[in-house]
């Protein structure tokens, strides 16, 4: 790793030069590499507490490559999906529904895709931002952007129609743009003080799911003077709205479907309503039909001939969670938030049946990297493998779906080695990251979150424990030792004779493992906050306390434990890497960092970037970080290390 170091003046001509040549290098590195520019405010280092000191020298975390993200919605037109991963529009091929695949990826987007419109080779995408983006997908393999505006509020629901866009956004209510020349799209109009999730538009009408606001009305007549039609509170939150006849059909969250007879503008009532399985945001409507997407209950068919009884006839399931769906050629197009688009066929709507998936990465907890390849986990339960071999464009060769949630994993190729929660330790064999398989488990008793290897044995955080398995033979994992904990093992790392042991609001347990087959608890270690990450190092120990910071602990003697130091602004650590005498953190308010340990009393932000999402894993490999982000998917960072003096270069006397 970097060292810190000062470098003295000279009067040889060799040091002279060197020094010319490694701030020539160094320049070259800070402004090479950034494979696309940033946009903002993802990378930019947040203001407030969490800003690094502007008058230390700090390292430059910089975005080589990204990949995956939420799935929010999907939309179907002449034989492509475009669908949203994160904050890049994904096209997939879908001429063959059971094989669809991946043609291109966007560019990167300042905010999440939430919500996507089609006009001929055109998408309007509302980005979550706060913008309204224009992107050509002339060519599929190709996707840019034609053009941006910047509205108030974050962008979350669009239609098109009567050349404008309808543009829902929380926090800016209802904007109207022009888009008759969609390169140049511009404002016409807005009403705000309200937050709204989803629109329709009948004519100059506009019928909106405002959230906590319920179903609202508008007159877009003159957008430069919108006027409020009706309104009525719903049950849940009120999202996505559709429109046959005189009927409106609203995804009301955690409040299901609600059925609105819209035929006195001024005066919606709703008449026929649907319970909610799950949590009901995007829906189409055909032929007496609505097509739901319901969270984790999936996909919902439901018959609305009589509206004011509507009632289910089919559903099927996803591994994730159901966020978007848009219907073509009697199939469901479902954007499944953590796994990617799947393919439901709806010929028969009574029995929908699953056809087809384009994986993708979604939600992202754990990491681990190689060399070539970066190995995700997700609580939605799947498991990635993606080559970085090119880390500017990361590439996803490998998905497989367990049963349970995935915490955390070891790659130690061939094997990696997978918490997998109410299934214990599972190991998989990685030799042919495009055919990963599961070649052994142990079953551990209660809930798999953590992982540590330390030659042969592997720790797991256990929920209620702490086992320790004997991996010598990979396929067939054997307990050496358990100890049983309190409760709340989430994270453990190994140094000497001790493992400690990450556990939430019970702190961090100290366990003594200088006999692998009958650990003790030698003590607990009560923190202020969360303690959610442990990592051990140079004899001392580091907890990432949640919104309380970073932890130094010295614990030569653990009756008499010793504070050496604290990070306030190191924030919610999600997880933890130190290496020498910087530690690497995931950070959940947003943020993967690097901190500063050689003063361990006085440890300082070294260099932040901003993810997003929710940091929640990181991986060092080579020069690189990096990391799992709930939101944003796989992210890959390098590093570019600051001048700690100027050079002093002086003439041969």
């Amino acid at each position: 790793m970097f060292q810190r170091s000062r470098r003295t003046a000279t009067t040889s001509h060799a040091l002279a030069f060197l020094g010319a040549l490694l701030l020539f290098v160094s320049l070259l590195a800070a402004v090479a590499g950034n494979s696309e520019a940033q946009p903002a405010p993802v990378g930019a280092v947040p203001p407030g507490p969490q800003a690094p000191n502007a008058e230390t020298p700090q390292m430059q975390l910089r975005l080589d490559g990204q990949l995956g993200g939420l799935s929010d919605d999907v939309a179907v037109s002449g034989g492509y999906a475009y669908i949203g991963n994160g904050r890049r529009l994904v096209v997939v091929d879908v001429s063959d529904a059971a094989h669809p695949h991946i043609l291109g990826h966007g560019p990167l987007l300042p905010g999440f895709v939430e919500e996507i419109a089609v006009q001929g080779a055109l998408l309007f995408i509302a980005d979550g931002g706060g913008d309204l983006q224009v992107v050509d997908v002339a060519d599929p393999a190709a996707p840019t952007v034609a053009a941006s505006l910047s509205l108030p509020g974050s962008a979350y629901g669009i239609a098109l129609a009567n050349n404008r866009a309808y543009i829902a956004s929380q926090g800016g209510g209802l904007q109207v743009v022009d888009v008759t020349t969609p390169t140049a799209p511009a404002l016409l109009g807005s009403y705000g003080g309200f937050t709204a999730y989803g629109l329709a538009v009948d004519g100059d009408r506009v019928y909106m799911g405002a959230g906590a606001n319920g179903f609202r009305t508008f007159d877009a007549t003159d957008p430069a003077h919108i006027t409020p039609g009706g309104s009525f509170d719903t049950k849940g939150s009120a999202w996505g709205v559709v429109i046959s006849g005189h009927y409106a059909y609203l995804g009301d969250g955690d409040g299901g479907l609600a059925v609105i007879d819209i035929a006195d503008f001024n005066a919606p009532v709703e008449v026929g309503s649907l319970p909610a399985e799950g949590y009901v945001r995007h829906l189409v409507v055909n032929g007496g039909l609505v097509y739901a997407a319901g969270g984790w209950a999936g996909l919902k068919i439901v018959d609305v001939s009589q509206p004011a009884q509507p009632k289910v006839i089919g559903t099927q399931s996803v591994p994730g969670y159901a966020y978007g769906v848009d219907l073509a050629g009697g199939r469901a197009y479902l954007a499944d938030n953590y796994t990617g688009l799947r393919v439901v066929d709806v010929a028969d709507p009574a029995a929908p049946a699953e056809v087809g998936h384009a994986a993708m990465i979604g939600q992202a907890n754990g990491i681990a990297a190689t060399g070539t390849h970066a190995f995700l986990t997700s609580y939605a339960g799947d498991f990635n493998a993606v080559d970085v071999t090119d880390p500017a464009a990361p590439v996803l060769v490998g998905q497989m779906e367990t049963d349970d949630e995935a915490n955390a994993v070891i790659a130690a190729p061939p094997y990696a080695f997978l918490a997998n929660g109410g299934r214990g330790l599972r190991v998989i064999d990685i030799s042919d990251p495009t055919l990963m398989t599961e070649v052994g488990f142990y079953d551990t008793p209660g809930n798999a979150q953590g992982l540590k290897r330390a030659g042969n044995l592997l720790y797991v955080a256990d929920g209620n424990s702490l086992q320790i398995i004997d991996i010598a033979n990979p396929k067939m994992p054997a307990l050496t030792g358990a100890v049983a904990l309190p409760g709340g093992a989430r994270r453990v790392d190994v140094a000497g004779n001790y493992a400690y042991v990450a556990a939430g609001e019970n702190g961090c347990y100290v366990v003594d493992v200088s006999n692998p087959a009958n650990p003790i608890l030698r003590t607990t270690l009560a923190t202020s906050g969360y303690a959610g990450a442990v990592a051990a190092f140079g004899g001392d120990v580091y907890v990432a306390d949640s919104d309380a910071g970073l932890r130094i602990l010295d614990l030569a003697d653990l009756d008499n434990p010793l504070l050496v130091g604290t990070l306030a602004s190191a924030g919610d650590l999600r997880d933890l890497q130190v290496d020498g005498h910087l530690a690497y953190g995931a950070n959940a308010n947003g943020s993967a960092m690097v901190i500063d340990l050689s003063a361990p009393a006085n440890p300082v932000v070294f260099g932040e970037y901003y993810t997003g999402g929710q940091a929640q894993g990181v991986a060092l490999a080579g020069d690189r970080v990096f990391v799992a982000d709930e939101y944003s998917g796989l992210l890959v960072l390098g590093q570019v290390p600051p001048l700690w003096m100027p050079l002093v270069v002086r003439p041969p006397s």
